[in-house]
């Protein structure tokens, strides 16, 4: 499956399975990606170098998609990612996108102890070894859920059913977008968010916004396939 960068893709389903071949750019640089981690620890002494997983590949068959990923650490990936992507492995993770009743969609900033310290996302995660099923596929659903309870403190039965899944990529991501309608209004989601933000002793996010003109990103620290997602759904009708 080919892919325009930036270019959002509608898709009725996505299903991710772990292979076991080896991540080659890891065992390459094997003593670079020591070095870099042992480096991003004297900033960040919070960063914790688990598993990881990156896509190697990707197909679509009548809009329902599956990939390939492979297995690394985060320490690996961070080398990976600092040296511009250099191989075709790419970071796939879900993305939920809040919209609430009144317009517009919730985007958070990242901490500044996280590794993507000041930089706006909607909240969502990387996927990781709790979200790998017993059959090798990764519940990609399950980690939506998971996000938005940890970073928003959002439940799983106030959530809707999500609307559809919207694929956006940038060199190195994929950036898998689910839509959730919401019932509350833009100010209630605020609300919402911040007090489990004041809340919480470590807060991967310090605060929160609703975004509902693509001109309202103009000098915030986004990543282009956020962008792209906005001006392509805050642009249609409900």
């Amino acid at each position: 499956m080919k892919l325009t960068p930036l270019s959002p893709v509608n898709v009725k389903s996505i299903a991710l399975r772990l292979t076991s071949a080896p991540f080659d750019f890891a065992i390459e640089h094997r003593q670079a990606i020591k070095d870099a981690w042992a480096r991003a620890l004297i900033q960040k002494p919070r960063l914790f170098n688990g598993r990881f997983f990156l896509l190697t590949s990707l197909s679509d068959s009548n809009g329902t998609v599956t990939g390939d990923m492979v297995e690394t650490d985060y320490a690996s990936y961070l080398h990976y990612r600092a040296m511009g992507f250099p191989g075709s492995a790419a970071n796939a993770f879900a993305m939920p996108a809040l919209h609430p009743r009144d317009g517009g969609v919730l985007v958070g900033r990242m901490a500044a102890w996280t590794a993507n310290g000041g930089r706006w996302y909607p909240p969502a995660g990387s996927l990781d070894e709790t979200d790998l099923r017993a059959d090798g596929h990764f519940d990609i659903e399950g980690n939506v859920v998971r996000e938005l309870n940890e970073e928003l403190g959002l439940l799983a039965h106030e959530l809707p059913a999500f609307r559809n899944w919207t694929l956006v990529s940038e060199l190195g991501r994929l950036a898998c977008f689910c839509r959730f309608d919401l019932p509350m209004t833009g100010s209630e989601l605020l609300a919402r968010a911040e007090r489990h933000l004041s809340e919480d002793k470590e807060p991967e996010l310090d605060a929160v916004r609703i975004i509902t003109h693509i001109d309202q990103t103009t000098g915030l620290d986004m990543p282009d396939f956020v962008k792209a997602y906005l001006a392509a759904t805050l642009s249609q009708t409900p």
